[in-house]
Parts: C-alpha cells; sequence; structure tokens
C-alpha cells in the first residue's frame, strides 16, 4: 500500500501563521451557555417551579457519610427529603437565608 505524501510545496510566512493565530485565538471553544438569572428565591411559595439544573461537587468523603446517613435517617423517619440532592438542596436553602 503505497502512503500519498503530503504536498510540502506551499510555505507559509509568518505574517500569514502569525495573521491566523491571531484570528482564531479569541474565538471561544464550544458554545456559551447564557446564564439566567433566578426569577423566585427558593424559600418562597411556588418555588418549585423555579428551573432545576445539574452541577457537579467535590466534597470530603467524610462529608459524603454524613449526608448518606441524613438519607437514610429521612427513610426511616418517613421524611420527605429522601434524596441526596435533596438534602444538599435543603442545607444550601438553610445557608443562603
Amino acid at each position: 500500500m503505497a502512503l500519498k505524501k503530503r504536498n510540502t510545496a506551499k510555505d507559509v510566512s509568518a505574517e500569514a501563521a502569525e495573521a491566523l493565530a491571531n484570528e482564531i485565538a479569541d474565538k471561544p471553544y464550544g458554545k456559551k451557555s447564557k446564564v439566567e438569572p433566578i426569577k423566585k428565591k427558593v424559600s418562597e411559595p411556588g418555588a418549585d417551579a423555579a428551573k432545576i439544573v445539574r452541577t457537579t461537587i467535590t466534597i470530603p468523603q467524610s462529608l459524603m457519610d454524613e449526608i448518606d446517613q441524613q438519607v437514610l435517617e429521612n427513610k426511616k423517619n418517613r421524611i420527605s427529603i429522601k434524596s441526596t440532592s435533596a438534602v444538599v438542596r435543603d442545607a444550601l436553602e438553610q445557608y443562603f437565608k
């Protein structure tokens, strides 16, 4: 199988390379996401209608263990906050009050 060699006849000038670098340097990678402000505070009545977004956080294992323990206790006691995300949301709501 024969390989096709690159056409090296085109030499790019330093000015052309610099112009291309400057042109693409300010372009963002991917699409920019438009951040919409929250219209209602979470603690206000009817706040359940607010848009829920997904996020990722990094926490120590010991804190995650405490959250899991709280989730189990809530399930045993039939408290409505029965998921990890619900416990974290509740804690954040209380923190920002």
